[in-house]
């Protein structure tokens, strides 16, 4: 549970992306340098490309934990419910395997200390969603 808690905790640094400033002849002149065929960006110095340490480093997401993986062919409405203590209207709220970001924001109550972890944690599942969504 320890090891549970404290990747959570470090997934704080991926809140702080929203306040990003993209510095956009930076992206331009990568993008210019990126070679597909393998994965590195060029430069006249010497090959590089970005790897697990970078990811690290910069966003602080824990790297040395498992994967998470998992089978796609799932009943979304009642993962949503279980996991996000809401079911989403298929068709409106859920298209395929997407969640639409405005129905998330818009279905998320806000919570004070006297709710139960349960749904703390579901609100905090619903964060993590909305962020990666948002990207």
């Amino acid at each position: 549970m320890a090891a549970y808690i404290s990747s959570q905790e470090r997934f704080g640094g991926v809140a702080k992306l929203r306040n990003l400033k993209v510095d956009h002849d930076l992206v331009t002149a990568l993008v210019d340098r990126w070679r597909p065929e393998t994965h590195t960006f060029h430069f006249p110095t010497r090959e590089c490309t970005i790897n697990l340490e970078d990811v690290l480093l910069q966003l602080g997401l824990c790297v040395d934990e498992p994967p998470i993986i998992g089978l796609t062919m799932l009943d979304w409405d009642e993962k949503c419910d279980t996991l996000l203590g809401i079911a989403p209207i298929k068709g409106e709220s859920i298209v395929g395997f997407m969640i639409k970001l405005k129905w998330l924001g818009d279905n998320l109550l806000p919570i004070d200390e006297n709710f139960s972890i349960e749904v703390i944690h579901a609100h905090a599942r619903a964060l993590i969603l909305g962020l990666i969504g948002g990207f």
